[in-house]
Formats: structure tokens, C-alpha cells, sequence
């Protein structure tokens, strides 16, 4: 799946793959990136699923695979039986392709399963309320109209790292933050999240200018151009609005 962002829809998913009557179940996640609609890069979005999902953070995998058939290639050392679970529109396609190439050498490489099984993961509706309705295309198009409180009923995450990944999704789509400067939690929300204040960034305060060279919770550490090391508050620091 792309999981980009993961949403409280995707849960549902992740649920009714635990429950497909199987030793073992394993969540892969695309490796697709671009601004539009996979703006996560794999690593950040991997880390997001698992604190989004922690009861099935043990199986979702962190992976090589970036195609569908890397991944039977890859599960195939393991297991001899498997059942994929899809969307429902895309049943038909991954049952005539994974069954087309078992057991046939080519360029993805070779793999051969007893028995390939591919089951829905139920209807989806766009128009419906909750989690039946969520899609990561809803939350996407949240995080572009600046519309956090839709975007964080997307994600059964709390409301700090529903901003962080507000922000993140918002970063990895190009789109460059305006300040509230009279909003000092909104300029701490874009520090956490990495947007603002970062190593090697010059800041100014009242005491002169410095760069920083570590990060804290709610400080930053700098070196001035006397090569005096200082910690500055967060609401110490000067911003240009500019």
C-alpha cells in the first residue's frame, strides 16, 4: 500500500489482514515518492505506520522489495502459501498477474507458490463518514488548504505527532509555512517538526546573532562569532518576517 500519510482508513485494512486465516501476516508499504501524492519518503512513512498502528508494528516489514512481484520473489523464500489482500477494485489485476508468472523465470526474478490467494479488503466509500470514508487523498488535500483540524481526523495519532506529520506531509509537498509570529505554539510546532531552527542555521536574539549547532526541546545551542557557546530559548529567538 502507499500509506501517504497513513489514515485511520488504512487501520481498518491492517485489521482485516490480521484476521485472513494465515500463520503469518506481513504489511509492505510502496516506496513511491513525489510531491503530489506520495510526499512521505519511505523511511519517515515507515515510522509514521508503526506510532499510527502500534498492534501491528511488528509486522509491518521494512523492505528492499519495490514491486508487487519483488515481494512474492521475497516471501517466496519463506512461505509456500499465501493470500494478498487488496483493494477491491484491483482484485481482479493482482490475481491474473501473480498466477500468470508463478513458477516463470523473468526479469523480476523467479518464484513459486502451492496456492496463490487474492482477497478484497472490502468496499470503500468515498462519500461515507469515519474511517469507512478516510483516504490519504482527503488527508493530502487537508494539509494543502492549511485545514489541520480535517487532516487530524484522519490519523488515530495524538495531536502532537498529528502535527508533526501535518507539517512533514506539508514540507514533503513543497509547500513553504506562513508564520503566525503571534502564535508562539504554531512557530514550536514548526521547530519540532524540523521546518525552522535547524543545525547550522544562523538565528538573532537580543544578545546578537549566532549559529546553531544543537537542537533541544525548546532551545537551541549556538556558537557566536566570538566562539562563545550559549543556549537560547525558542521565544528568545528574533523572527525575521521577512
Amino acid at each position: 500500500g502507499r500509506f501517504n500519510p497513513p489514515t485511520i482508513g488504512h487501520e481498518n485494512l491492517l485489521d482485516k489482514l490480521k484476521k485472513v486465516s494465515a500463520d503469518k501476516y506481513k504489511v509492505f508499504a510502496s516506496h513511491s515518492q513525489n510531491p503530489k501524492k506520495d510526499p512521505l519518503q519511505y523511511a519517515k512513512k515507515i515510522a509514521y505506520m508503526k506510532q499510527s498502528f502500534p498492534k501491528h508494528k511488528r509486522n509491518i516489514v521494512v523492505s528492499k522489495s519495490r514491486t508487487f512481484f519483488e515481494i512474492l520473489v521475497e516471501l517466496n523464500k519463506k512461505f509456500q502459501n499465501m493470500i494478498m489482500v487488496v483493494g477491491s477494485d484491483r482484485v481482479t489485476e493482482f490475481k491474473t498477474l501473480a498466477n500468470e508468472y508463478n513458477g516463470v523465470a523473468s526479469r523480476h526474478g523467479y518464484y513459486k507458490f502451492e496456492n496463490i490467494e487474492i482477497v478484497s479488503a472490502g468496499e470503500r466509500d468515498p462519500d461515507a463518514e469515519g474511517a469507512t470514508g478516510m483516504s490519504a487523498s482527503k488527508m493530502r488535500a487537508a494539509a494543502v488548504n492549511s485545514d489541520f483540524d480535517s487532516f487530524k481526523q484522519g490519523t488515530p495519532l495524538g495531536d502532537a505527532q498529528a502535527k508533526k506529520l501535518y507539517f512533514d506531509v506539508r514540507k514533503s509537498m513543497g509547500i513553504k509555512e506562513e508564520l503566525d509570529l503571534s502564535d508562539f505554539e504554531v512557530v514550536r510546532d514548526l521547530y519540532l517538526s524540523e521546518q525552522i531552527w535547524n543545525v547550522g542555521d544562523l538565528v538573532i536574539t537580543n544578545e546578537g546573532c549566532g549559529e546553531i549547532i544543537r537542537r533541544g526541546t525548546n532551545y537551541v545551542t549556538i556558537v557566536k562569532e566570538n566562539y562563545k557557546v550559549e543556549k537560547v530559548w525558542l521565544h528568545d529567538i528574533l523572527i525575521d518576517e521577512n
